[in-house]
């Protein structure tokens, strides 16, 4: 399994573990990525990849906060 299949993997079961080199390797990946990120959104989905969130609903009400303080502003 390569890191892109496991985040699919994570994505509808988190139980799917890496053994702890590929979890190290996983985790600079991710911290890469929030790096690059360009939105509130794609920081928030590394994040919660990141911070192994067993619930993807928490990332839905980031979007949402992002989203609604976005119209606010305009």
């Amino acid at each position: 399994m390569d890191l892109s299949d496991y985040i699919v993997c994570r994505m509808q079961n988190f139980n799917v573990k890496l053994n702890p080199i590929q979890e190290e390797r996983f985790k600079e990946l991710m911290k890469e990525q929030f790096a690059k990120s360009q939105t509130k959104i794609e920081k928030a989905f590394c994040l919660s990849l990141l911070s192994e969130v067993h619930d993807l609903r928490q990332v839905e009400k980031v979007l949402v906060h992002y989203n609604n303080s976005k119209r606010k502003a305009l």
